[in-house]
Parts: structure tokens; C-alpha cells; sequence
């Protein structure tokens, strides 16, 4: 089974005139919001345009999928990529995929949906590969495939999975949803299958649509007649898509955040709840119905403008930052994924064994934190297996920090200092948290405000 990447839920339901109370405390401050929609108002008025006008879908699709060297695949999503592939490869019911522990419901369920047993790997959560030592003795006779991701933004060197996936005739699905690092990066030369992902909350996002690399001409093929015969997104539901995201990009800037965290205060709703129910790339209906479709043109028409002009400045931007939070973390914060050799920094992750009362602390300060994500621990169905205990262990205590390009580097080292002190001190109550930023604020106040 999968275990939800949330903590206890005691820990984090207040009652409704506490959280007025927060909402008040969090309204008076500027808050950094926990998460930019990665895309420009140009970008989006270039979509609504192209939602009007219509176009070639074999040319648009052409164009996006001749942008790296090799034979890609323009599809609807990742999820939908990995169910083309499981139904072209076609593997016998009961065949076992063994999967990164660290996952989304949604990939399992597609496994599980073609009648294969997904099957755990630990990770190695220092830089978030998968441990070698936990995939050669999860391979039995029926395992078919190694599906591994690449999380948080690292970039792990495949080449020993893959190794050791091909000497026991398996295949590799490579899952670089969150590893997007312009054209640096288009995938490990020798995985069978590479999928990069483009939907909401994504690098360079083009609000949907997904690259996919297949190095076998035949399953291409299979995958390519499979999907020809899907339905293609109506560009109408394609603009209530751009619109959607338009509200959230605007959610992003200050003034509107304060307000709708006051709403949400006011109104008894929780924030983590109604930011995370907007942001689902799929919701609603059956699974393969959400996933079996085409990307529409003018899906395909803005992933071509976004390849065509990523910001790579801007995205060394954010990589530049990564590594000034971690030094200024220093060891006594763990920082899942921080010991990666090459990382991107999609989502910035640390751990705390008290998630709750350190976001509280973050929020008070202007860091709008949470624990919330859709990313769960694989558990094995069977009591012969291994259990991922690293996995396990990490995500009930992870928070994911308020982290991009734009926030100036005197915010990210204050954002740091409360968390550093929090770790020291070891203490349960954040008033002592709050009262040693607000000292530290004071101290620097001309420095911060500047910076803001």
C-alpha cells in the first residue's frame, strides 16, 4: 500500500478560531508563498491566442518533439506515457515493476490498473538515488521493469541501475518529471524509456504535455499507434486551463496571498487544502479516462515556446540558491537530496521531527512551508519483501520551503536562520523561534527590507 506524505493529522487540525488567529498573525507580515506557478504572462496570453486560433497538430507536434536529438514522443502527460508503455510492452498479469519508494499514487495505480505488482526500492535519501543495495535482491523471475524518478530536482547518475537492470534483462523507465535542466540534461544516454513532464507546478511549465524518449523502435511504434487513437484535448477545456492557472500565478504575489489566507481564516478552510486541491494535474473521473488523450495545439505550441525560450540564467538562478540555503543550513539540517552531485532544486525539501510546529515557526516569520504533497512511500504487498525503511522514515518529516529564483538572497538566509535555530534550540514551543527572528530582523531590518 501507499502511506500518505502528511503527518498526523492531531498534530495539524486546530480548531476554526485558532486558525482566524494565524491567518491575522500571518496577514500582517509580507509572506513568501510556498510555490510560483513557473510561467509568464506572455507565456499565457501566447496559449489563450493559440486556444482561439486553433492550428496543424501534426506540424505542432512535430516541432516539439524534434527539439532534442533522438526519437521523442509529444504526450499528454508522464502518467500517460508510462500506461502507452505498459500497454505496448504488454507484459503478462502478475509481472512485477519494481518502483522508486518515493512516489505518486497515480503511478502506482497505473501499474496496478495493467494487473503488475508495483514493488518498492529504497532510496538513499542523502541524494535521493535509488540504493543498489535494495534493487539487486528486489529482482526475482517475474520482475519485468525498473521505473525510477528522479526527485526534489537531483539528477542521480543512473548508470548502475541501469547496469544492473540490463544484465538481468530488464527494462528502464526513467522518470525526469521533476528534474527538467533545460537541454543540460535530456536523459540517461542507455534508459529504454526517458519522460519529462511539463504539467502545473513543473519547471518551464507548459500547464500540460510531456516529452518521452524511447530508444526500441518497435515499442515507439506500438506506443505511437496506441496513441493515435485517443481523443484530443479540446482546446476549450485547454483555455479554462490557462485561466485556472492565471488565478494561481496571481495568488502568487503578496497582496493576493494575504488575502486569501485571511479567507481561508475566515471562512474555516485550510490553506494546505484548497492550494493543494487546485494545483491536482488530474482530478475527478476514472484514471484512464483523465490520462488517455492527445495534447491539443496549443498545448503543444507553448511547450515549443517554453523550450524555445527557457531562461537558463534564471534557472541557474535557483540552482545558485539551492546551494546558499544548504551552506547556510549547515549539518545539523537534513536536507533530503542535498548531497546530490547535480541538482536543480525543482522543490527545496528539509526534515524536522517536529514538521508542524516548524512550519507554524516559518509562517510566522513569512515563509509560507507546508508538509503538504502528493508524493507517498511504496509499501511491499508482501511480508517477504523489503520494507523501504529510508523512504519510511523521511517522509512523514518533510516540509517543502518557499523556494524560486525571485527571492533575494538575504530572504533565503533569513528563512534558513529560523530554521537552523529551531534544530539547535530543540524546543516544542515556537515562541522562542519567533522571538529570535524577529531579533535578527530587527538587527538586519534595513538589509530585509531592501531585499523585499
Amino acid at each position: 500500500g501507499l502511506k500518505r506524505a502528511v503527518f498526523n493529522r492531531s498534530e495539524t487540525d486546530v480548531k476554526a478560531g485558532e486558525r482566524y488567529n494565524q491567518a491575522r498573525i500571518v496577514c500582517r507580515c509580507p509572506m513568501w508563498v510556498r510555490k510560483r506557478i513557473d510561467i509568464g504572462w506572455l507565456d499565457l496570453a501566447f496559449a489563450v491566442r493559440g486556444s482561439i486560433a486553433g492550428g496543424a497538430a501534426e506540424s505542432a507536434k512535430a516541432d516539439v518533439e524534434n527539439h532534442w536529438s533522438g526519437d521523442w514522443l509529444a504526450c499528454f502527460s508522464v502518467r500517460t506515457s508510462l500506461d502507452l508503455f505498459l500497454q505496448a510492452a504488454n507484459y503478462e498479469r502478475g509481472s512485477e515493476v519494481l518502483v522508486s519508494a518515493v512516489t505518486i499514487a497515480d503511478m502506482v495505480g497505473i501499474i496496478e490498473e495493467h494487473g503488475l505488482v508495483a514493488v518498492p526500492i529504497d532510496v538513499q535519501t542523502d541524494d535521493m538515488s535509488v540504493s543498489i543495495d535494495s534493487l539487486k535482491p528486489a529482482i526475482t523471475e517475474k520482475t519485468r521493469l525498473v521505473l525510477v524518478a528522479h526527485l526534489f530536482g537531483t539528477i542521480a547518475d543512473l548508470t548502475p541501475v541501469i547496469e544492473t537492470a540490463h544484465e538481468a534483462g530488464l527494462l528502464v523507465f526513467e522518470d525526469c518529471a521533476q528534474a527538467f535542466d533545460g537541454d543540460r540534461y535530456q536523459g540517461h544516454p542507455l534508459s529504454d524509456v526517458v519522460a519529462f513532464s511539463f504539467g502545473p507546478i513543473k519547471s518551464a511549465t507548459a500547464l500540460g504535455g510531456a516529452l518521452v524518449r524511447i530508444n526500441d523502435e518497435d515499442l515507439r511504434t506500438r506506443m505511437r499507434a496506441i496513441e493515435a487513437k485517443y481523443p484530443v484535448q479540446r482546446r476549450w477545456v485547454f483555455l479554462k486551463r490557462i485561466f485556472k492557472y492565471s488565478v494561481l500565478k496571481l495568488l502568487g504575489t503578496r497582496t493576493a496571498f494575504r488575502l486569501l489566507v485571511l479567507g481561508c481564516g475566515l471562512f474555516g478552510r485550510k490553506l494546505d487544502d484548497v492550494l493543494s486541491q487546485s494545483v491536482r494535474n488530474f482530478a475527478g473521473g476514472s484514471l484512464f479516462t483523465r490520462l488517455r488523450h492527445r495534447p491539443s495545439v496549443p498545448l503543444l505550441r507553448l511547450l515549443e515556446r517554453r523550450f524555445k525560450q527557457f531562461d537558463m540564467v534564471r534557472h541557474d538562478r535557483r540552482c545558485q540558491s539551492g546551494q546558499l540555503v544548504l551552506q547556510e543550513l549547515g549539518p545539523l539540517v537534513h536536507c533530503p537530496g542535498g548531497r546530490a552531485a547535480r541538482h536543480s532544486f525543482w522543490v527545496f525539501v528539509v526534515e524536522s521531527p517536529q514538521p508542524a510546529i516548524l512550519v507554524s515557526a516559518l509562517r510566522t516569520a513569512g515563509f509560507d512551508a507546508t508538509t503538504v504533497s502528493q508524493l507517498r512511500v511504496l509499501m511491499p504487498g508482501s511480508s517477504l519483501r523489503e520494507i523501504p525503511v529510508a523512504a519510511e522514515a523521511m517522509i512523514p518529516r518533510m516540509i517543502f520551503l518557499p523556494y524560486y529564483p525571485e527571492m533575494p538572497d538575504a530572504e533565503l538566509i533569513r528563512m534558513a536562520d529560523v530554521i537552523r535555530h529551531f534544530v539547535a534550540s530543540g524546543s516544542s514551543n515556537p515562541s522562542s523561534i519567533h522571538a529570535h527572528e524577529h531579533s535578527d530582523t530587527a538587527a538586519t531590518g534595513e538589509t530585509a527590507s531592501h531585499a523585499r
